[in-house]
């Protein structure tokens, strides 16, 4: 919960392309290991901001395999994986910025 709101008070001060992706993908794996994970999808949303935000850079690719990960444990479960189109479909779109 600190580093929520640490981050979050940082977020608007930070300078340049590389803290601010580093500070998305940060907020992103908090949010994910916090409680609020089952609750809310904040820890996708900044992840999919920082693909979206810093395309091609290495942040962005680490953005990506997490929030590839996240996806993909949602739609999986004992009797295999059953993704939605437009899930899949969001998935490319993302690769496609971060290649």
């Amino acid at each position: 919960m600190r580093s929520i709101a640490a981050l979050n008070a940082a977020l608007p001060t930070l300078q340049g392309k590389e803290a601010r992706a580093e500070a998305f993908y940060l907020l992103g794996q908090s949010y994910l290991s916090s409680v609020f994970s089952e609750h809310t999808n904040l820890g996708e949303k900044y992840l999919e901001s920082c693909i979206r935000t810093f395309p091609k850079t290495p942040w962005s690719k680490k953005c990506y395999q997490k929030y590839e990960e996240v996806v993909y444990s949602n739609y999986t479960g004992s009797a295999g994986t059953f993704m939605p189109a437009d899930e899949e479909i969001r998935l490319q779109e993302l690769y496609k910025l971060v290649e």
